[in-house]
């Protein structure tokens, strides 16, 4: 019998590529054909993953046309559908998908009353990190209408996720693209520093000295050729910044390209944004800066159940500020500070190029030229 499971993570980027342990884990214990519904946006990123058989993506800012749109394209009734993202869009598309089960997160963890049109919830507030949490969904269902989910739930993987099985793949013509790129630069035989300085919210973004003193110190101490890379919302930044700091910006790349450009760095470091967990995917030594969000939720550094071969790749920091108005241990949403609209992002101001660069070092990510 062919088993059939559909997923739904919409948005963000981030938590999409944070959401894939548990696709990948889905595909290991059962063999399922895998159905992602995502938003349009990210559609092209879920195409990197050969554990996803089929990927559906919809545009949320429209839910009656998203629903006429699925409705269109006469799924097989599924035997599942998990919906990790709590919200009332999400749980909608999960209810009225053709499946037997719908199964998301409890009262407690989910919003927007999204918990009252499961089937099945899952309670996981005992787990901190998103990726534990996504992978409770990965256990055997429950018979009753609530589980809840002990620290104990999600089980440390005998394997590394991140093996040749499921390794994304890179789009030749996207590969071709990034290096034609490169070599109009005269780029393609040296060493490459991504720069994603830029989050989905402007309290996480690295400030731009803060940037413009890792350009000069990569290049200074590990002859490092920096790169800037922003989405269509930062060009105009992401211009200007290059033109000021002599350094190139990527062109209008797609995901697609991202990924491929991505692959070929040296060095990623990035804002805690979806860029980051690109950079874990493909095994690109990563370093993602935390200011205002939780690392501890977020970061793969501490998902207790990723094999320890899934971490050596990825480093998060996190700021030293003490804020006055940040939250108490234990620290269980995703943000660190209670004004999340802050105006001075001092915690983000606080990182040091030198500091960042020698923690990668210490990692062996990059060699210094003495």
């Amino acid at each position: 019998m062919n088993y059939k499971i559909s997923i739904v993570r919409l948005s963000s980027l981030g938590d999409i590529l944070l959401t894939l342990p548990l696709a990948a884990r889905l595909k290991k214990n059962s063999a399922a054909t895998l159905t992602w519904i995502v938003d349009s946006r990210f559609e092209d990123a879920l195409l990197h993953f050969p554990w996803i058989d089929r990927v559906i993506g919809i545009n949320p800012a429209k839910p009656l046309k998203s629903l006429l749109h699925l409705k269109r394209l006469h799924l097989p009734q599924q035997d599942l559908v998990l919906d990790p993202q709590g919200l009332l869009k999400s749980a909608l598309i999960a209810r009225l998908l053709p499946a037997k089960n719908a199964v998301g997160l409890e009262r407690k963890d989910s919003r927007e009353f999204s918990w009252l049109l499961y089937t099945r919830t899952l309670g996981t507030r005992a787990l901190l990190n998103v990726i534990d949490k996504n992978l409770c969904f990965s256990e055997p269902q429950p018979l009753q209408k609530t589980q809840k989910t002990s620290s104990n739930t999600a089980k440390l993987a005998e394997t590394p996720f991140l093996n040749s099985a499921n390794q994304a793949k890179i789009f030749p013509e996207a590969k071709n693209s990034v290096l034609k790129f490169l070599e109009q630069h005269t780029l393609q035989k040296k060493k490459i520093l991504l720069l994603f300085p830029w989050s989905g919210y402007h309290t996480k973004n690295m400030p731009k000295a803060l940037v413009s003193d890792i350009i000069v110190q990569a290049k200074k101490q590990y002859q490092l050729e920096s790169i800037l890379v922003a989405d269509k919302s930062r060009q105009h930044d992401a211009r200007q910044w290059a033109e000021e700091f002599g350094i190139l910006k990527a062109a209008l790349f797609g995901l697609k390209e991202i990924f491929a450009l991505v692959a070929m760095a040296q060095l990623l470091i990035a804002s805690d944004s979806g860029a980051a967990y690109i950079g874990w995917h493909l095994k690109t030594p990563s370093m993602a800066l935390f200011g205002p969000t939780n690392k501890f939720r977020q970061s793969p550094d501490f998902a207790t159940c990723l094999h320890p071969d899934d971490k050596k790749l990825f480093c998060s920091l996190l700021s030293t500020y003490a804020c006055p108005i940040m939250k108490k241990e234990p620290i269980i949403s995703p943000y660190r500070c209670l004004k999340k609209d802050c105006d001075n992002n001092l915690c983000m101001q606080q990182y040091n190029a030198l500091d960042i660069l020698k923690r990668a070092e210490d990692r062996g990510f990059i060699q210094s030229n003495s």
